[in-house]
């Protein structure tokens, strides 16, 4: 049995890669001891940088918990770091707790390269790598005989997904069937 878990404290990241835990989630304060025994357990990493990175601006939260925040958004930005230079397959998740968040999850794949995954990296931990993950293999790969679902960009969103928070999202390919009409000769 595959086995996730939520895992942000350094406590509960060791008892879970122990335990052989399949998929870390948040993996906050991850060290780089614990990507090498991770990485020797075969576990995977499912960080998710783009909301520490936005705790970082919420409004409301007590000066006790702004501190905790930037505390914990350093210590993760590390934590990924640790796990992209030890090797670690990470996938793409989110955790869209705040406003304005839903919806973009591209701004998941800025934070993971900004925190240290290479580009290409970030990109297939969201495609082949999610796709593989949930068992879904006619997806998540631009291969013949492989359901035609992608994004056309009018920018290099590939090294730099911010483009798509600036209009660069010209359409949305799901099983050869466009879905914003961005290119008439393709069927919507």
């Amino acid at each position: 049995m595959r086995v996730a878990a939520h895992a942000h404290p350094k406590s509960g990241i060791g008892i879970a890669i122990d335990s052989r835990v399949h998929a870390l989630q948040h993996i906050s304060y991850m060290d780089a001891q614990q990507v090498e025994r991770a990485f020797e357990a075969g576990c995977t990493v499912t960080p998710t940088s783009w909301v520490m990175s936005e705790l970082m601006t919420a409004e409301g939260l007590s000066p006790f918990v702004m501190e905790k925040v930037q505390k914990v958004n350093e210590l993760h930005q590390q934590a990924v770091a640790y796990a992209a230079s030890g090797g670690l397959t990470s996938r793409m998740g989110t955790d869209p707790v705040l406003p304005g968040m839903h919806g973009r999850n591209y701004m998941e794949l800025v934070h993971l390269i900004r925190d240290g995954l290479s580009p290409l990296s970030a990109w297939h931990g969201s495609t082949g790598l999610a796709a593989q993950e949930i068992g879904q293999d006619d997806a998540g790969t631009l291969v013949a005989g492989q359901r035609a679902d992608l994004i056309i960009a009018t920018a290099d969103v590939i090294e730099k997904p911010g483009h798509l928070e600036s209009g660069a999202l010209l359409e949305v390919v799901q099983d050869g069937v466009g879905h914003r009409g961005g290119i008439p000769e393709l069927p919507q």
